[in-house]
């Protein structure tokens, strides 16, 4: 502290500062930013990390809003809201194994065989986004 009160920073210590505070803006945990500043981890692989988590955060929200447009626009009921949540909530693998049951279920007991060209079902990959 210099004589009227005030600390004293060089520029490594502003630097810090800086970063922290930069960081923080950018919602990273404070342990994060606690582990980079005391060598725990790179800023490469905090800010890496940190994108992930922004990235799901985002396919999350844009289910989210995928899920309340389709509900208002079709004026959703309880048990329309209540399954939308479940299958935007599923993983993608999930999802993918029950569109298959289905198709399986579909085609059980279909003669895709017939005519000069065998006929396909076709499963078309589908996304919430």
């Amino acid at each position: 502290m210099n004589g009227t009160g005030h600390r004293m920073y060089d520029i490594d210590a502003i630097a810090r500062l800086e970063l922290v505070r930069t960081l923080r803006e950018l919602d990273t945990d404070l342990g994060e930013i606690r582990r980079l500043l005391d060598g725990g981890t790179t800023l490469h692989g905090l800010l890496t990390t940190h994108l992930e988590v922004v990235e799901r955060q985002e396919r999350t929200l844009r289910a989210r809003r995928a899920v309340l447009r389709t509900l208002i626009k079709q004026g959703g009921t309880t048990a329309q809201a209540d399954l939308m949540h479940k299958l935007v909530s599923m993983t993608d693998e999930e999802r993918e194994h029950i569109i298959d049951d289905f198709w399986h279920d579909v085609g059980e007991n279909l003669d895709v065989h017939r005519g000069p060209e065998p006929r396909r079902l076709r499963r078309f990959k589908t996304s919430c986004t």
